[in-house]
């Protein structure tokens, strides 16, 4: 599967700090709001990203990306 620079960079970013939020990812990146947004709908859609809600949190941003074994099998070879 082909990845670009931009969303190695992203999964790479999350795989160090999954609690992020894409404001704090796109700010990092230097890229806006919706492009983070539609990259990391992405790798969502094509399995190598997921998005949990932590509902028992007190933090109304309870989310956290969470790196898929697609992800981990990719990265590896």
């Amino acid at each position: 599967m082909h990845r670009s620079d931009t969303e190695y960079k992203i999964l790479k970013i999350l795989e160090d700090n999954p609690h992020l939020t894409q404001r704090e990812i796109s700010k990092e990146m230097g890229l806006s709001l919706g492009k983070t947004n539609y990259i990391i709908r992405a790798l969502i859609d094509r399995g190598l990203l997921t998005l949990n809600n932590f509902k028992r949190s007190d933090n109304k941003m309870g989310y956290i990306y969470q790196l898929t074994p697609t992800w981990i099998a990719e990265k590896s070879t």
